[in-house]
């Protein structure tokens, strides 16, 4: 039966996605229907805490989705099909740097290090290289002396030092080096990204979201089977020179636009977190935290930290998004801290809807 193909559409935006969408459903005959969401709100980011009694979804989830889903709900669909898992399975691990350094392959690693495209989801940095192709195959005393010489600490520095301390929040944080295993460090790297703590959670909010909607989401990339025989790839067929998803993109060839299988950029939707933060308040949120009060984080760091992601998004530094999405969690736990723990009703309305934050018009994030 014809299909349909619903897609947010952000004009003017540098994540907009419209030419590819219109490729692809041309290409498939599929009905078009595009729809386009409101900046966040206070009210609509909160709105899932205020039914579950836990943590808000995140900006980019439900409160983003919700024009899609009445689009759905209008047309009567209740089962939609998304692409969730093709990132997590198939797009490969920095660590193969690791599996190549073990292996002696210095050549391969010069190839594979020259040919990423600096645009795409192969663009690295040396710090990336030495994390992930150095340090997994050092002894663990070695490691940990690194550790001490660079200072790298596993706790953020805006997370109270006596809370840390008393939770022995170091040693919880510190993920457990790569066993070096037949299948490598970069098999094992995805192996812990299945069982992570992580991906349930983000998993665990798509559902509910979609749920409290009335529609049904299916991921044909969580097929037990398909998630097996991804994992049992080897690297190369995930990645290869200046593509990601190799073995997808070899299977598709002809089944899609060319546009879109040889497409090696993503879409980043940071500005969409700078603009719910300041939503929930912005600088003053973070000067006011109850979590500050109990001892959990440092307000001051927190609003030095926001201050700096502004500063750095005015000036159009890509790289201010490494920050957004720390500062969402402060924020979605003292929402919750105040609502579960304090009583207080969900507070939308100290909020504003983000539109007069100093953000570039291009929308381009790390």
């Amino acid at each position: 039966r014809p299909s349909s193909a619903l897609s947010l559409r952000f004009p003017g935006r540098e994540y907009d996605e419209g030419p590819y969408i219109e490729a692809v459903s041309g290409w498939c005959g599929a009905r078009s229907s595009q729809v386009s969401p409101p900046w966040p709100d206070g009210r609509s980011l909160l709105a899932s805490l205020d039914r579950s009694r836990d943590l808000p979804d995140f900006p980019t989830g439900e409160s983003l989705m919700r024009p899609l889903f009445d689009l759905a709900a209008s047309k009567r669909i209740r089962v939609v099909l998304t692409g969730v898992g093709g990132d997590q399975w198939i797009t490969g691990s920095p660590f193969y740097y690791a599996d190549l350094v073990r292996r002696g392959r210095w050549l391969t690693l010069a190839r594979v290090l020259r040919a990423a495209d600096p645009d795409s989801e192969l663009a690295w940095t040396w710090r990336e290289v030495v994390r992930t192709g150095l340090f997994p195959i050092l002894p663990p005393i070695v490691r940990r002396a690194g550790r001490v010489v660079l200072r790298r600490h596993a706790v953020p520095r805006w997370i109270d030092p006596a809370f840390a301390r008393r939770i022995d929040l170091e040693a919880r944080l510190r993920a457990a080096a790569l066993p070096p295993s037949r299948g490598g460090y970069a098999r094992a790297a995805l192996r812990r990204l299945l069982r992570s703590g992580w991906e349930t959670l983000t998993n665990e909010l798509l559902e509910r979201g979609a749920a409290w909607r009335s529609v049904e989401y299916r991921h044909p990339f969580h097929d037990r089977r398909l998630v097996e025989f991804a994992l049992a790839l080897p690297e190369e067929q995930r990645r290869r020179g200046r593509y990601t998803k190799f073995v997808l993109r070899t299977a598709m060839r002809e089944r899609m636009p060319e546009p879109v299988r040889l497409r090696i950029s993503k879409v980043n939707l940071s500005e969409i977190y700078l603009r719910a933060l300041g939503a929930l308040g912005g600088e003053r949120a973070f000067e006011r935290l109850s979590i500050a009060e109990a001892g959990w984080v440092d307000a001051g760091r927190l609003c030095a930290m926001y201050r700096d992601v502004l500063a750095r998004a005015a000036r159009g530094d890509d790289g201010y998004g490494a920050a957004v999405v720390p500062l969402w969690m402060v924020l979605a736990i003292e929402s919750w801290f105040r609502a579960v723990l304090a009583g207080e009703r969900p507070d939308a309305a100290r909020s504003t809807d983000g539109a007069g934050l100093p953000i570039p018009a291009s929308g381009r994030a790390e």
